[in-house]
Formats: C-alpha cells, sequence, structure tokens
C-alpha cells in the first residue's frame, strides 16, 4: 500500500482531494490532527527547504494512543451531535500537527520520508490559519395564531446555544471560522397589510402563508436584521423560492440567502444532521461571498454542482469544505 496522508475522520480540516496532493488548515496557536495510511517505518518531518517560506512554523508529534487522547476524543465526541458513526480508524499513525506562525496561502509542508530508498513516499501540504470571528443571529420568525396571538412559524424546539454548536463542528475544523450568537429573540410578527401587499392581494390585510417566499418577503424581513450581528437567518416552518408569472411560489425549498441584504431563512427539518448541514449550507453562501470585477454588490458563494459530500453544493449530503475554497473565499487570514 503506498503511503498517503488521509483525514482522521470526514470534514475534518484535512482535504485530501485538493490539488497537488493532500492538504490541511491548522488553526494558529491551536492543532488539528492528520493520519498516515502505508506509512510504516517513514520519518514523518516538516520539510526543510531553503525554497521553503522562512516564516513557515509548524510543529508535528505522533501521538501513542490516537483513541485516548484528550483533544482528539473531545472533537470525536462533539462529532457525535450529528455524526454516531464518526470514529478514529485503525492501523493507521495519527499526528498532531501545531499552527505556530501563518505563512501564506502555500503554508508549510510534512514529508513521509524513507531511510531505506532516500526518497519521500508522501507530502502533506499545511497552512496555518489565523480565526475569523463572525457573529449570527438566528431568530424564529412569528405568525399570530387564530386568537391574534404571536406564535413560531417555525414548529421545532428552538434551541440557540446547540444550533450555534452545530455551526461550530461543521465551520472551524475546516475554516478557522469561530461563530457567535446574536441577537436570538423572535422576529416580531410581519403587519398583515403588509404580507397583503406582498403577496399582492386584493384584500387589505392577509396572514402569513405555510410557506414563506424568500422572494416576497425578504425585504420586510430585513428590517428585522440583527445590525449587531454580520448576518441573521429567520427560522419557519417552509420556506418558497422565485416567482412564477402569476406569482406563485416556483419552488419549496430547504433555505435561502441574500448577502447583500445578509439575511437568510432557514425550512423546518426533522432530520438533525440535514438541519444542521442546511444552516451551514446557508450560511455559507455569505460567509464566501465575493464582489465580481467592476461590480459593488456582492455575489453570495455559489452552489456546487459536484462532488455531494461538500457543505456547499446544493442539495448535497456532506459538509466538506475544500482547502481552496477556505482560504479563496471563507477565511484568507493566512
Amino acid at each position: 500500500m503506498a503511503a498517503a496522508f488521509k483525514e482522521v475522520w470526514k470534514w475534518s480540516g484535512v482535504d485530501e482531494k485538493a490539488g497537488g496532493g493532500p492538504a490541511m488548515i491548522v488553526p494558529h496557536g491551536g492543532v488539528n490532527f492528520v493520519q498516515l495510511e502505508g506509512g510504516s517505518g517513514l520519518v514523518v518531518r516538516v520539510k526543510k527547504s531553503a525554497k521553503a517560506n522562512s516564516r513557515a512554523k509548524i510543529r508535528i508529534t505522533e501521538l501513542a494512543d490516537a483513541v485516548t487522547h484528550g483533544e482528539l476524543a473531545t472533537r470525536r465526541q462533539a462529532q457525535l451531535m450529528l455524526r454516531p458513526e464518526c470514529s478514529v480508524p485503525g492501523g493507521r499513525r495519527t499526528f498532531a500537527v501545531f499552527g505556530d506562525i501563518p505563512a501564506g496561502a502555500q503554508g508549510a509542508e510534512v514529508e513521509a520520508f524513507n531511510p531505506g530508498t532516500q526518497s519521500v513516499d508522501a507530502r502533506l501540504r499545511v497552512v496555518v490559519l489565523k480565526p475569523r470571528a463572525v457573529k449570527i443571529s438566528l431568530r424564529v420568525l412569528q405568525t399570530v395564531d387564530e386568537s391574534n396571538k404571536p406564535a413560531p412559524h417555525s414548529k421545532l424546539k428552538f434551541e440557540p446555544e446547540r444550533l450555534l454548536a452545530y455551526l461550530n463542528l461543521i465551520l472551524t475544523p475546516q475554516t478557522n471560522i469561530v461563530v457567535s450568537l446574536g441577537v436570538t429573540a423572535p422576529a416580531a410578527p410581519l403587519d398583515e397589510a403588509r404580507i397583503a401587499k406582498a403577496l399582492d392581494l386584493k384584500a387589505a390585510k392577509a396572514r402569513l402563508p405555510e410557506v414563506v417566499s424568500f422572494d416576497r418577503f425578504k425585504d420586510l424581513l430585513a428590517a428585522q436584521r440583527d445590525t449587531d450581528a454580520a448576518c441573521t437567518i429567520f427560522l419557519m416552518k417552509k420556506v418558497g423560492s422565485g416567482l412564477n408569472q402569476n406569482g406563485s411560489i416556483s419552488k419549496e425549498v430547504l433555505g435561502r440567502m441574500d448577502s447583500n441584504l445578509n439575511i437568510g431563512m432557514v425550512a423546518d427539518n426533522e432530520d438533525t444532521f440535514f438541519y444542521a448541514r442546511t444552516l451551514a449550507h446557508e450560511f455559507g453562501h455569505f460567509l464566501g461571498r465575493y464582489r465580481k470585477d467592476g461590480e459593488k454588490t456582492y455575489s453570495g458563494f455559489d452552489d456546487l454542482r459536484t462532488d455531494s459530500d461538500q457543505l456547499m453544493r446544493q442539495g448535497g449530503s456532506g459538509w466538506r469544505i475544500p482547502l481552496e475554497h477556505c482560504i479563496g473565499y471563507f477565511n484568507p487570514n493566512y
């Protein structure tokens, strides 16, 4: 078996599919973990070269027992919130990589050196990232019940601290983005006259429909955005997207984001894994937003059409963030 650097478990900050070979991110002043498969007898070391960036400084240490290692065990325990199958693969060597000094996008290089053949059998690019702190506001949209009292449009139990934990579980290991919470109070019910106008109804007033069209209601919701947070995501039962010529909603979707208004919507989902993924996916459109040449407004990070395990794959089933997407869009603090 050829030697190769591998992620300890999926979506943990090691990009096995990176261009040029496996790569990983390590938080500045922190640690991340990687495994070496088929590397018995190889010397794993930080490459020293006259061509290497002289500012690069990382350290690498092999773990005698990866399963019981404190920090690794803590991270695995956190992963179990969303992935009960998460475990540390056996039969591989496991290493802790420490990021002491950021060294640019190219980073430093770890090599698995074969003393017998005097060759390098495996390489690993290591990019040290400073943290990117981002505050998000999560607000349950309210409607009114039959007694004209405020009632949540979403039917899920609202646990903002748990949702925050999910976001950091998905984003921090892969991007060193550290998310904090802004306002979590419910969003006030929208004015019924303005709802009727947004729906192009002849009636003077209307109640919020079961499927809330992002295109019709985003401007109204923008007024309830938390201005102290980078982004506000409103949680509700169902989200609609697009408008047909007759004004009806084109389709029901899991979520939407407007990266200029800094607001998004996420629909209820009883499946915790996919609910957390949708929340991170919509937030990802904002986190990875960019400006095209000559434009003043932002474009949200695009929906991807390949690799179903990627977070930004529309309708995907995973949350992988490739290294080049991370340092090119999500967190260029290298």
